[in-house]
């Protein structure tokens, strides 16, 4: 090996699958970003097999770092076969010269988030370890057969799971802390989650038992928790009319809201699977509509008979062939362009009563 050449030398601990050794090891992050190069897919590198790296992810991992989280699971890299010669392993370290390809096979997001941070922050995070599989002497197919594996076989935690992660992070680790590390959807998500559960519990409620949790059996239930949960979002958000209101202030305004529906339209409330007024789609729009009704009434908090007295005036809120499941107009109208038009139908309504009042 050239005596002019400069070593890395790591921790690393040796293991075999099928015959094939790799490397446990410990790469610190300026090691990381020193050497590594990832194999991008382009009509000029059709053996390529990652995409171009996203700049906002890539920051956004070395913000998550910077912040003082910690990022456990290992990073996947391969030494190919005209390197595997340059490597040494003795006595519980790697070493490899600087005029090794570092191939990064899973983790560029990670890595790149790294490098940006040591180019914005200099030494500060340079000596931070992670933890890193080196596979040694595979060719590109071998790397990105590897890549596809880990990157179809991953299923992402289901969405439930994870906003119930956040409202228990929340809780631990305070809003205003989580938002100052860039947490996402912070600001709402624990209030919607906290506001389901009360629903739910309230044996005087419309909504009692009838919220599906995260691996709960259907039962009795009605409509699901992250169905419920993301109705709320256009209250709860940063613009919405609720947000920083208090879980309970919400949890009772919705409760006095769903009590005048049940008194205007009573139908679906008696045979909530006949109609999709209780389901996902009633759900969405109503609480997308809610602020507007609660403009009108002209106070923030109304009680469930003044609810009544603007929802009674509008016509198409117990229009039974309209909300019917599953031949009715509104229960053919699904995802985002379905629910707007709905919004957009009791909204006229609402505006022609105010017209009428008026006059």
């Amino acid at each position: 090996m050239d005596c002019y050449l400069r070593l890395m030398r790591i921790k690393a601990v040796p293991f075999k699958q099928h015959g094939t050794t790799m490397y446990s090891a410990v790469m610190s992050a300026k090691n990381l970003v020193d050497q590594y190069k990832v194999d991008i897919w382009h009509p000029t590198n059709e053996d390529g097999y990652q995409r171009a790296v996203s700049p906002t992810r890539a920051k956004q991992f070395g913000r998550y770092v910077a912040s003082g989280e910690i990022s456990a699971p290992a990073i996947l890299v391969n030494i190919r076969k005209e390197d595997k010669d340059k490597i040494t392993y003795d006595e519980g370290f790697l070493e490899i010269s600087d005029d090794v390809t570092i191939w990064l096979v899973d983790g560029q997001h990670r890595v790149a988030g790294l490098e940006d941070l040591i180019l914005s922050a200099g030494e500060k995070y340079e000596n931070i370890e992670f933890p890193v599989i080196v596979m040694i002497g595979q060719d590109v197919y071998e790397e990105a057969k590897e890549f596809v594996v880990i990157n179809n076989s991953q299923k992402r935690v289901r969405t439930d799971l994870g906003e119930r992660f956040l409202q228990k992070r929340a809780k631990i680790e305070g809003t205003e802390k989580l938002l100052q590390k860039g947490i996402k959807n912070i600001e709402w998500i624990p209030t919607a989650i906290d506001v389901v559960d009360i629903l739910n519990i309230d044996p005087d409620g419309i909504w009692y038992n009838k919220i599906r949790l995260p691996n709960e059996p259907k039962g009795i239930t009605i409509v699901s928790q992250k169905a419920f949960s993301d109705s709320l979002k256009p209250l709860l958000k940063e613009d919405g009319r609720y947000f920083g209101s208090s879980k309970d202030t919400v949890a009772s305004i919705l409760k006095n809201y769903w009590e005048a529906i049940q008194q205007v339209f009573p139908e679906p409330f008696e045979n909530p699977e006949g109609y999709v007024l209780m389901k996902t789609t009633g759900v969405v729009t109503l609480h997308g509509i809610l602020p507007r009704i609660v403009r009108v009434i002209g106070n923030d908090e109304p009680s469930t008979t003044e609810f009544v007295k603007l929802l009674e005036k509008i016509p198409i809120l117990n229009d039974v062939e309209k909300w019917s499941s599953p031949n009715g107009e509104y229960s053919r109208m699904t995802g985002q362009k379905g629910f707007l038009i709905i919004k957009l139908d009791l909204l006229e309504e609402i505006q022609e009563t105010l017209m009428q009042v008026t006059a």
